[in-house]
This record gives C-alpha cells, sequence and structure tokens, in this order.
C-alpha cells in the first residue's frame, strides 16, 4: 500500500504493522511499554475494550492515524495478556462491526485496496447472473468483485453459516463473485480474522496488569448481566451498599470488603476504586492506588466478588431486606427498572446516600 492514498489507518489501525507503521510516523522505536506510558493512548485504548465488552461495537474516535493505531494496538496486547479466548472474540466481533459501517463509505477502489492489505487476491468483476422473475420478466444479480476459492475459505472456513457455504456461492474459475453488499460483509469478517491473529501474536507484558484486571473485571460483569458502570451512581445502589457508600469503613473489614468488592464488580475504574479507598482509609491517592492495583490483581470483582444476602445479615451488613439473593442480582433490577419503581424500592429504608460518585 502507497501511503494512505486510498486507506486511513484512523479507521482501520489493524491494517497498519505494529511497530513499523509508528517508527516510520515518528522516526524513533515505538515499544507497548511506550504506549502503555501516554495517557491518550492508555484512555483510548480502554475505551475500545469498554465498548467492545459493554456494547459490542467500537465507536469512531476523532484522534489521528497514530493515536488510533497505537490504541487498537495497546488493546490487542491487554486481551492478548488476559489469554481470553472470548475477550479476543468480542474485541474482533465490536472492531469487525465498527469497519463494516466504515466500509460502506468506501468506493470500489479503496475496498479492493483494504482487500489486499488483509493479504486477499480480489479483483473487480462485472458478472451478471438471473437472480429472480416478475412477471415474465427476469430481473439479473450484479456480481462485482471476485475473491479467490483459497482465500474465501481461508475467512469463511469456521463460520457456521449456510450464507458463506461454496454451495451458496458463485464460482466460476477458480474465483466466488460477490456483489457489492456481500463483499463488504466478507471484508468485514477478514478483519475479524486479522484482529485474532493479531491478538495471538502480540506480545503483551506484566506492566499491562491493571488493564488486563479490568477488563477481565468488566467481562465478568457482563457474563453475569450486571450493568457496566464507569462511575459510581448511589441511586441505582441496593440499600446496603447506599449505606455502605456513606462510610465503607464505618462497618469494619466486612463491610469494606462488601463494599469495594461491589463496586469493582459493577466494572467500577482503577480510578473509581482508586479514589473510594482513598476516601475510605484516608490514604493518599498513590497508596490508594497501589493497594487498589494489589485487590484488582488478587481477583477482585472477578475471583472475589460481594457476600450473599444471607451472608451480609450475618455480618450485620444488610439494612433492610429487599428480596434479593445478592447484591449484585438487587443492582442488576434496580438498574433496569424504570425510574418511578427505582424510588419506591429506596423508599424501603432512606439513606442519605443518594449523591453520584464521580
Amino acid at each position: 500500500m502507497k501511503g494512505n492514498e486510498l486507506l486511513t489507518f484512523a479507521k482501520y489501525p489493524y491494517l497498519a504493522e505494529f511497530p513499523g507503521y509508528l517508527v516510520k510516523s515518528y522516526g524513533y522505536p515505538v515499544t507497548l511499554r511506550d504506549l502503555a506510558e501516554d495517557s491518550r493512548v492508555v484512555e483510548n485504548a480502554r475505551r475500545r475494550l469498554r465498548e467492545a465488552i459493554e456494547k459490542g461495537e467500537v465507536s469512531v474516535a476523532e484522534v489521528s492515524a497514530e493515536d488510533e493505531v497505537s490504541a487498537f494496538y495497546l488493546a490487542a496486547a491487554i486481551v492478548s495478556k488476559s489469554q481470553s479466548t472470548r475477550l479476543a472474540e468480542l474485541l474482533a466481533e465490536a472492531e469487525s462491526k465498527r469497519a463494516r459501517r466504515l466500509l460502506e463509505d468506501e468506493d470500489r477502489e479503496a475496498l479492493l485496496a483494504i482487500a489486499r492489505s488483509l493479504g486477499l487476491r480480489a479483483s473487480k468483476a462485472d458478472l451478471k447472473v438471473p437472480w429472480t422473475m416478475r412477471q415474465g420478466r427476469t430481473f439479473y444479480r450484479t456480481l462485482s468483485f471476485s475473491v479467490s476459492v483459497a482465500d474465501y475459505l481461508r475467512v469463511v472456513a469456521q463460520l457456521n453459516d449456510p450464507r458463506w457455504s461454496l454451495v451458496n456461492s458463485m464460482v466460476k474459475g477458480g474465483l466466488v463473485y460477490m456483489d457489492d453488499g456481500t463483499f463488504r460483509d466478507f471484508l468485514s469478517l477478514a478483519i475479524a480474522r486479522r484482529i485474532k491473529d493479531i491478538i495471538r501474536t502480540i506480545q503483551g507484558d506484566d506492566f499491562l496488569g491493571p488493564y488486563v484486571d479490568e477488563a477481565l473485571r468488566l467481562l465478568a460483569a457482563k457474563e453475569a448481566k450486571v450493568p457496566i458502570t464507569s462511575s459510581l451512581d448511589v441511586n441505582l445502589f441496593p440499600p446496603c451498599m447506599k449505606e455502605l457508600a456513606l462510610n465503607p469503613k464505618s462497618k469494619g473489614d466486612r463491610g469494606l470488603y462488601a463494599y469495594l468488592s461491589f463496586i469493582a464488580s459493577i466494572g467500577a475504574p482503577l480510578e473509581v476504586l482508586t479514589s473510594e479507598i482513598s476516601r475510605a482509609l484516608g490514604i493518599p491517592s498513590e497508596r490508594a492506588k497501589a493497594f487498589a492495583e494489589a485487590l484488582l490483581a488478587s481477583g477482585l470483582g472477578t475471583k472475589y466478588r460481594p457476600y450473599t444476602c444471607d451472608v451480609m445479615r450475618q455480618y450485620g451488613l444488610c439494612p433492610v431486606d429487599c428480596g434479593s439473593k445478592t447484591p449484585l442480582q438487587a443492582y442488576r433490577r434496580l438498574a433496569r427498572s424504570p425510574p418511578g419503581s427505582r424510588a419506591e424500592t429506596g423508599a424501603q429504608r432512606a439513606s442519605p446516600a443518594s449523591a453520584t460518585h464521580p
């Protein structure tokens, strides 16, 4: 590919080679550690992962191509370090959905350039085949692109979808022919495959640990069907957590554990957990951050979850029976209920902890 004449790596960052592209752009060697020390890149990478897990699609950010490439590869390294097949699938699927929207606006030349950057032998075609008949007239379907059978099978081999079976495709002379929409869908599948290959081969390192822990916590919350949050809205907390939010240390170490494991389990980011630890223990942010990272590394929010409601009652941490089995179940119900019913549930026990924590 010559320059960015047809492609922009801000749209398709996985088409850029790492670290080669960044070395050419910046004029000096770039490592993953360098990327992890750039706050803009880190935040963009974390956003990508959060959106992939929570929404299933990554949004388009208004950043430079260099920043986008950096953030994508840092996110891929975090996923690689996690060794989570599910997380790899989610990132690949979310990025490919984003790509599919962007591919809709590309012309034929750009689509072919993208295909070739993905290692696909693709060409223009102008094949018309009978498609349907109405009122005695034959209507034709135009197949504007072709891909070699070998490359086609390399992309769709593991898909269990009749749409991509060769039996249901137009195959001629060792080529598979596709119309515009199908070719764009095919490219998005090839992009997902490329991303999985990148995740499999990129080498993460221990300095990515806090971000790996955060991604795995978000994944655990998603799989437990717990609404993920990036800030703490105490209005959505069950009564026990509303009370603990006022002063997490007021009921001893068990109360502190119950509160911290709860906010970790609903996806509160490292910054929020750090702030809450600093507030609860009255320690400086630096010490609180180190404590938070250690807790997350040990499995807080994934391996170590909040007590059940029965245990909360035994420890004197349950101010009122809200009819749940766990605080997370209560939070899930409150977060998904209409505002009116939230107020009704909260009225079981009035609590002054009604502010939204940043």
